[in-house]
């Protein structure tokens, strides 16, 4: 990954089927493998991604002014359109790919720019607003609140979706996020983003996807199903798993009942329950179309359920329900393309159990690989820039890079014998590993002579190189 909006470091820290979907997500700028979304996105992605696709409201056509042309120029344009859609057409139903199912429509706004309330003015002269556009503030709170998370197992089957609908619809919410954004040719922008979340407790913690709200995210607006609207708080996530919990401050919450997603059958009823495009909560029935399926999304690799539930931009963090009503997934990708259909997934909610437990107990998950260093994507000498190059810019205290003697400065080569210059790289072969494992690690450690080079290359060329044993270990990325 190539950070071409700003040089300045980022943390890096960061199952049954055979069969594993890759995709190659866009530029995170910033992005770290423990969990943050850095300074947002800014890379060239394939068309047929539609991981921003928020659900943007549509705008008015504009009528384009009157020109004269010619009756056969116009024919030539007019045939000339013709064959490009058709080719177009052609190469659009020959792609497909894995996407985030996310938060919706991305909105560049002017730094600074707010929402204000819609007003309304009574015949006293009083200005009043209404109860759906009052946002209810949230109060301090942090990981080791969350109550710890625990399966229902004693649900009744229900007859049909309907029933089901009315026992889980009130537990689900939508998002709307907010994160300033670095964009080198405009600046900081401010990107607006909506998905989903699922109510984990009566007192207002809500379970929902880390792309969709993560640490960086600066304001967040929860929607429950009355259109009662309150401010939430980032509590603990992680981005490697992609579960966030987030806070609203309200009592008396519908919660879900979390059910064993272990128990499924291949072929069983599912609701999913979400906020696609932005429209607001929106039902769609499927089954279960594999029980665990690997795939690669953002380049993290993930073991997840499939489903035939419509999952669409926005339904990120929704709720997947099973027939007795009981949250059994959190949905969050899918596979776009023209000639794909669905081929939703979804987070297994033993594995939602386990990030929520460990945010109470830790504020962190357990059992992740990382490294607990910062980086430089790039190798700076001088005026001699050269990306591709994994540079050490920090080391944390008691991690695995400093108790295998990873120091500031050291660049970092390859994994296993495979080559990581690239951020993603990085970030995709840590996933591939957990707490407990001993890999190798080839850096390139500068020397005095490496400090007074005048290029990129001298530097390189006279850097010591040293191949490291270095075994994962649990540690506090914050």
């Amino acid at each position: 990954m190539i950070y071409d909006d700003e040089k300045r470091p980022v943390d890096d820290e960061s199952g049954k089927d055979e069969h594993t979907e890759n995709i190659t997500n866009e530029d995170k700028s910033g992005e770290t493998p423990d969990g943050g979304h850095g300074e947002d996105h800014y890379s060239n992605r394939p068309q047929y991604y539609d991981y921003n696709n928020y659900g943007k409201k549509p705008s008015d056509d504009k009528k384009p002014k009157d020109s004269y042309m010619s009756k056969k120029a116009v024919g030539w344009i007019v045939a000339l359109c013709l064959v490009v859609s058709i080719v177009c057409g052609i190469c659009a139903n020959a792609i497909t790919g894995i996407v985030r199912s996310n938060k919706g429509e991305t909105t560049d706004l002017p730094a600074g720019t707010t929402t204000a309330p819609a007003a309304t003015t009574t015949s006293s002269g009083e200005t009043t607003t209404s109860p759906s556009d009052v946002i209810i503030p949230i109060s301090g709170v942090n990981a080791k609140d969350i109550p710890l998370a625990t399966k229902t197992t004693d649900g009744v089957l229900l007859a049909d979706y309907a029933e089901v609908a009315e026992k889980c619809i009130n537990s689900v919410v939508q998002i709307e996020a907010t994160e300033t954004v670095q964009s080198y040719y405009y600046g900081p922008q401010t990107s607006v983003g909506r998905g989903s979340g699922v109510i984990y407790t009566t007192n207002g913690y809500i379970i929902t996807n880390y792309h969709v709200v993560g640490k960086n995210t600066e304001k967040i607006t929860v929607t429950l199903y009355d259109d009662t609207k309150y401010e939430g708080a980032y509590i603990c996530g992680d981005e490697s798993a992609d579960v966030s919990v987030i806070k609203i401050n309200k009592n008396n919450c519908v919660a879900a009942k979390i059910g064993d997603s272990d128990a499924l059958d291949l072929g069983e009823q599912v609701l999913a329950i979400g906020n696609p495009l932005g429209y607001g909560i929106t039902l769609s029935d499927g089954i279960i179309s594999a029980l665990s399926r690997t795939v690669t999304v953002d380049n993290t690799t993930m073991t997840l359920m499939q489903t035939t539930a419509a999952i669409n931009s926005g339904n990120s963090g929704g709720g997947l329900f099973n027939m007795k009503g009981e949250l059994i997934g959190i949905t969050n990708a899918k596979v776009g393309g023209t000639s794909v259909e669905a081929m939703g997934y979804a987070i297994p909610s033993e594995k939602v159990i386990k990030c929520v437990n460990d945010f109470s107990q830790y504020g962190y998950l357990t059992g992740v690989a990382r490294l607990g260093v910062s980086i430089y994507n790039y190798l700076e000498i001088g005026r001699d820039t050269q990306p591709g190059y994994i540079r050490v810019a920090t080391v944390k205290e008691g991690g695995t890079a400093a108790l295998a003697g990873i120091k500031p400065g050291d660049i970092i080569r390859a994994i296993d014998n495979t080559n990581c210059g690239d951020f993603a790289i990085l970030t995709e072969l840590l996933t591939k590993y957990k707490v407990g494992d001993t890999v190798t690690i080839e850096i390139l450690r500068p020397t005095e002579e490496s400090e007074t080079s005048g290029s990129a290359i001298s530097y390189l060329l006279s850097c010591k190189k040293l191949t490291l044993n270095v075994t994962f270990v649990e540690f506090d990325p914050s």
